[in-house]
């Protein structure tokens, strides 16, 4: 019995040490993020601070932070890409992203980040499942899929590579809003 016991106690502890180290294992994996700084020739730090501003407001973006000390603006967005899933077939969808933008201002530049990428809806297939924040990682993470894990991870690029382009043509958005009052 004594024995039984302390068996026992073993498994309970490492089934512990093996949940903790899933977890830290998961946060190690870093989220996708975008960045970049613009120049933008002759335009003072409180031209781009009203001019960022504005095109949040003006684009369904919602800001949550502005702050003048710092020259910082932060919004949250959403927004949509495309997404090929492997499910009854190969079908083609619409994915629903919100993301935290961030854009500082100076004297003549401003720059951008794009983080915290939530996906949060799949729409247009028979897939009806989410895959919540995206990661640098090729492979998926999410549970409670009944596809197989190479079909689960090709989705999960797909949907990386949709968000990808669709940030692309937000930015070129961002960057004519900035150099154009």
């Amino acid at each position: 019995m004594k024995s039984f016991c302390l068996f026992l106690l073993a498994l309970i502890f490492a089934g512990k040490s093996f949940g903790q180290s899933d977890i830290l294992n998961a946060h190690r994996d870093s989220v996708v993020s975008y960045a970049d700084s613009v120049s933008v020739n002759g335009a003072t730090k409180e031209d781009l601070f009203i001019r960022a501003r504005d095109w949040l407001a003006c684009n369904g973006k919602t800001l949550k932070m502005e702050d003048r000390e710092s020259w910082k603006i932060i919004g949250t967005a959403s927004m949509d890409g495309p997404v090929t899933v492997h499910y009854l077939g190969t079908q083609t969808g619409i994915a629903s992203f919100d993301f935290v933008i961030i854009i500082q201002v100076k004297d003549g530049q401003y720059s951008y980040t794009i983080t915290n990428i939530d996906n949060t809806r799949v729409n247009g297939t028979n897939f009806n499942g989410t895959f919540g924040f995206l990661y640098k990682s090729t492979h998926c993470s999410a549970k409670g899929f009944i596809l197989s894990q190479a079909k689960i991870d090709l989705a999960y690029q797909s949907l990386k590579d949709g968000f990808d382009k669709s940030e692309k043509e937000l930015v070129a958005f961002l960057g004519s809003s900035m150099k154009n009052p």
